[in-house]
């Protein structure tokens, strides 16, 4: 089972639906800013909206 961490945030949308966020940990002048449509840095892929795609 994947478990979020620093990295990865668990945000409930308004639908009341809860999905996980990858946001850019390093300070490189990005650091917060979240992935979107690609692989994140520990192997995961994360669609258009930023959303973890198991």
């Amino acid at each position: 089972m994947f478990s979020c961490s620093e990295e990865w945030s668990w945000i409930t949308e308004d639908n009341g639906q809860k999905y996980c966020y990858y946001f850019n940990p390093v300070s490189d002048g990005t650091r917060g800013k979240l992935y979107v449509n690609m692989t994140t840095p520990d192997g995961y892929h994360v669609d258009e909206l930023g959303r973890w795609v198991p």
